[in-house]
C-alpha cells in the first residue's frame, strides 16, 4: 500500500510511503516559509505528484479540526476516493511520537519510549471506571514498550481528581512541557522559543528556596504556575504568575536568572522522577515529544540512568506524519535511509555567481571568515547538520560577534559545533567511539580554546561526524584540521531570525541578500557561490 500522511497542526509535515519504503518525510514550513506552520503549499503537493506514486490511502492527523476542509481538495488533486482519506484521532498523538522514534532507531529490543510535550491531546477519557469515564484531560507524558503498547500515561485535569496506579495518573497539575512553556512566555519569549529559556538557564545559580516554591509533592506548585491546566487565556498568553511583567528578565544582571536556572533544574528533577516510576527492566530509553528538545534534560537523564539513553531527532510534531503513517501501514517498512529525508533540490545558480573550488581552498577561506554549506536534501528536524549549516572557525578572534551580525541571536544563546567522531574524546568528556550525530546532548569541554562553542558553564551541544554520514563535510573538517590543528568547526543552522531553514536556492539567495555572509559552499558541485 502507498500512503500519504499529513500532520496539519503546528510543525506540520508530510510523509510518503511506497510499499515498504519511506520515500519522503518533509516539514511543511520549509515550503510555505511560515515557521512552525502546517499549511501545505502547492509546491509541496506538486513535488508529491512528481514522485509518480499512486496514492492508495491519505492519512490526516491534527490536534485541531483542520483536516476537514482539505479532504475535498486532496480528493481532487490526487484523484483518490473519499473512502481512502482517513482522519486519525488526535488522541493517538503520543503514540505517533513513539512510532516515529521506534522506526528512527530501527525497532530496538527491550526499549521504553518516553513521550513528553506541551500538551499531547485534549480528550474525554473512555474508561471502565465510572469515576473517570468522560473526564476531560490533557495527555502530558506517556510511556510505551518496544511494541508501542502503553505502559503508563500521565494526564492533567481541571477537575478535583487525584488518581494514580501503575498504569495511569490523573491529577490537577501541569505537565512538564506545559509548565516550561509558561516560563518561556513569562520571560517575554514567543511560542516555540523554549530553547531560549533553556539557554538563559545556564547563567543563574540553584536556589533551594525557589525549588521549594516550585514544587508540591513532586508536582508543579499550581499556586505559583496556574490554577487551571485545561484553560488558556488567549488575550493574555503570558499569564504572569511568577515573574515581574515590568522587568526585562534577559539582561546579564537580571535578578531572574537564578529563578530560570532553578526552574530548569526542577524540570530535570521531575522528569527523572517520572521515569524512575517505570517498574519494568529495560536496556534502552528513547526520549521523544517536544520535551526531548531540551538537551540539558536529555543529558541529565543520560548521566543519571543506568541504561542507554537516546533522543529522537524527529521529536517535535514534525515527526507526527511519519508516526501516523507507520501506525496505519501493515508493511514491514525499511529503516529510514538518512535524516535528510525530504525532496531533492534542483541546482539553480541564476541569481548567484559561482566558481570551482577544492575542499582545501574552502578550508583556507574558513580560517578567517564564516561560510555556509548547502548539500543534497535538507535535514529534517531542528538542527543544521552540515547540509544546511553556517560554519566558522571556532578559535577565530571575534567570531561570535561576526556570526551574531549574521544570525542576530541573543547574547546568551551558545553555538554548537561539529567534530570528527574519532577526535571527540580528546576535546570533550565523551567516551571514545561514542556517537552524538544529531546534537541531542551536551558534553563538557576539555579544551579552553573552544569556549566559542560552549555555554557559560563550559558545555557544548556537539555533532560527532562520521564520514559515511556526509563524506564531503567530513573531508572539509579534516582539511580544516590540517590547516588549523582543530578537527572541529562552529556549526549553526542556515536560517535567519524567524525564518525556516534554507531549503532551496531561492532561500539561499534571500539569506545572502539579507545578511553580510559572503560565501556558500556547494560540495556536491565543488562550487563556491555568492551574490551577483
Amino acid at each position: 500500500m502507498n500512503i500519504l500522511a499529513l500532520h496539519l497542526s503546528h510543525d506540520g509535515s508530510i510523509t510518503v510511503i511506497e510499499g515498504d519504503e519511506i520515500v519522503v518525510h518533509h516539514q511543511l514550513d520549509r515550503y510555505n516559509k511560515f515557521k512552525h506552520e502546517f499549511i501545505p503549499s502547492i509546491e509541496v503537493l506538486e513535488n508529491i505528484k512528481k514522485l509518480n506514486i499512486k496514492i492508495d490511502k491519505v492519512i490526516i492527523t491534527s490536534l485541531s479540526p483542520h483536516g476537514f476542509p482539505i479532504k475535498y481538495f486532496l480528493k481532487k488533486f490526487f484523484n483518490i476516493g473519499a473512502e481512502n482519506i482517513v482522519e486519525v484521532n488526535a488522541n493517538e498523538h503520543h503514540l505517533f511520537h513513539a512510532h516515529c522514534a521506534r522506526h528512527f532507531y530501527n525497532y530496538p529490543k527491550n526499549t521504553v519510549y518516553y513521550v513528553a510535550d506541551g500538551a499531547g491531546a485534549r480528550q474525554n477519557l473512555t474508561h471502565s471506571s465510572k469515576f473517570i469515564d468522560g473526564v476531560r484531560v490533557i495527555e502530558q507524558e506517556s510511556c510505551y514498550d518496544e511494541e508501542c503498547k502503553p505502559i503508563f500515561k500521565n494526564y492533567c485535569t481541571s477537575q478535583l481528581l487525584n488518581i494514580e496506579n501503575d498504569k495511569i495518573k490523573i491529577h490537577p497539575s501541569l505537565g512538564l512541557g506545559y509548565a516550561y512553556q509558561k516560563l518561556t512566555y513569562e520571560l517575554g519569549f514567543e511560542e516555540f522559543e523554549d530553547g531560549k529559556t533553556m539557554a538563559l538557564s545556564s547563567y543563574g545559580k540553584f536556589s533551594q528556596n525557589i525549588r521549594d516554591c516550585l514544587l508540591y509533592r513532586d508536582n508543579w506548585n499550581l499556586n505559583l504556575l496556574n490554577k487551571d491546566p485545561d484553560t488558556y487565556d488567549h488575550d493574555n498568553k503570558y499569564n504572569r504568575f511568577m515573574l515581574d511583567p515590568n522587568m526585562d528578565h534577559t539582561t546579564r544582571d537580571s535578578k531572574s536568572l537564578d529563578f530560570v536556572h532553578t526552574f530548569q533544574k526542577t524540570f530535570e528533577y521531575l522528569t527523572l522522577k517520572r521515569i524512575e516510576k517505570i517498574k519494568r527492566p529495560y536496556d534502552n530509553l528513547i526520549l521523544t515529544g517536544g520535551c526531548a528538545q531540551n538537551v540539558l534534560n536529555n543529558t541529565n537523564l543520560k548521566d543519571k540512568l543506568k541504561c542507554n539513553v537516546l533522543a529522537d531527532p524527529f521529536n517535535g510534531d514534525f515527526g507526527i506524519s511519519l508516526g501516523a503513517a507507520l501506525s496505519m501501514t501493515k508493511e514491514n517498512v525499511k529503516p529510514l535511509k538518512h535524516i535528510c529525508s525530504g525532496f531533492e533540490t534542483e541546482l539553480d545558480l541564476s541569481k548567484l555567481e559561482s566558481m570551482k573550488v577544492t575542499i582545501k581552498e574552502v578550508a583556507t577561506l574558513l580560517l578567517n571568515q564564516p561560510i555556509a554549506i548547502m548539500s543534497g536534501r535538507s535535514e529534517q528536524g531542528q538542527r543544521g547538520l552540515g547540509f544546511r549549516s553556517l560554519l566558522a572557525n571556532p578559535v577565530q578572534k571575534n567570531i561570535l560577534s561576526i556570526i551574531n551580525t549574521i544570525k542576530k541571536r541573543e547574547w546568551f544563546r551558545p553555538f554548537a559545533c561539529t567534530i570528527l567522531k574519532e577526535e571527540a574524546h580528546k576535546y570533550f568528556e565523551i567516551n571514545e567511539g561514542e556517537s552524538s550525530p544529531y546534537m541531542m546532548f551536551v558534553y563538557k569541554c576539555k579544551n579552553p580554546r573552544l569556549k566559542n562553542v560552549c555555554s557559560v558553564d563550559n558545555f557544548s551541544r556537539i555533532q560527532t561526524l562520521e564520514k559515511s554520514f556526509h563524506p564531503k563535510y567530513y573531508e572539509l573538517i579534516k582539511s580544516f584540521k590540517e590547516l588549523s590543528g582543530m578537527p572541529v568547526v562552529l556549526n549553526t543552522s542556515l536560517n535567519l531570525p524567524g525564518k525556516v531553514l534554507v531549503e532551496d536556492f531561492d532561500d539561499l539567495h534571500y539569506f545572502l541578500k539579507n545578511s553580510n555572509l559572503k560565501y556558500c559552499y556547494l560540495p556536491d558541485h565543488n562550487k563556491l557561490v555568492w551574490l551577483k
